[in-house]
């Protein structure tokens, strides 16, 4: 989540200007899936109304993880502590279920915890 946050943070601020962000999720002339994301800089990417969905999974013995920049400011991440294994439901199938359950909430919190927890 921390390392999410350096995408979102003003590029004043930030380590990155507004042409290494647009570079880092430019769509490339090759590569574009046919459900329309592509990988650019690190992140698959999907264009989506309102502007770019952005996530990266990753996998070792023991763990997945996935994290999720969504268009409108929401991030998310889910980490298991174990592999995916053949035969098994896909860990990637937990992102429509996190996407809907942000979808939900009506009322998010105005307390800002990033410094208390990062």
């Amino acid at each position: 989540m921390r390392f999410a946050r350096i995408f979102d943070l003003p590029t004043a601020t930030g380590l990155l200007n507004s042409t290494s962000l647009s570079r880092a999720f430019a769509k490339p002339e090759i590569g574009v899936s046919g459900d329309g994301w592509w990988y650019g800089a690190g992140w698959y990417v999907r264009r989506v109304t309102g502007g770019l969905n952005t996530w990266h999974v990753g996998e070792m013995a023991g763990t997945f993880t996935y994290l999720c920049r969504r268009y409108d400011g929401v991030t998310y991440a889910a980490l298991f502590n174990r592999r995916q294994e053949e035969g098994t439901l896909s860990y990637g199938d937990i992102d429509p279920l996190l996407y809907r359950a942000a979808d939900a909430v009506t009322t998010w919190p105005t307390t800002d915890y990033t410094s208390l927890y990062f």
